[in-house]
């Protein structure tokens, strides 16, 4: 798969071009986070978004965690790493890819309309 970053987008901020070379979803994050962040490397930057171990542990809030079975970047299979808590719910569809879950391209998505739906019942239940 070869990865085309808007070259237009924020022309006086960013040159995209260079990022042109590179082939892989990997390689792409790696640079952008080695070029626009504050973090020391790309494990540093992903480390951020683990939800394994005791990350979860002061979980109180009830939360919900969206993904699909066909997630090419977070495998299903890690969800079995997901300590148990009970504020979380995990939600697993057939398909959705990585923050999908698109009908229409014009549209809120499937999980915009599921989170507005559980904000909305959750209000409801706290009057």
């Amino acid at each position: 798969m070869v990865f085309h970053p808007p070259l237009s987008a924020w022309p006086r901020d960013y040159d995209f071009r260079p990022l042109l070379r590179l082939t892989t979803l990997r390689e792409l994050t790696a640079e952008l986070v080695a070029r626009f962040t504050s973090f020391a490397s790309l494990e540093e930057y992903l480390d951020g978004y683990a939800l394994t171990g005791e990350r979860l542990a002061d979980l109180t809030v009830p939360s919900t965690i969206i993904t699909a079975l066909d997630d090419p970047i977070i495998p299903a299979r890690d969800l079995e790493r997901l300590p148990e808590r009970p504020a979380l719910r995990v939600v697993l569809t057939r398909h959705g890819g990585h923050c999908g879950f698109l009908e229409r391209l014009a549209a809120p998505t499937w999980a915009e309309r599921r989170a507005a739906q559980q904000l909305a019942d959750w209000a409801l239940a706290a009057r």
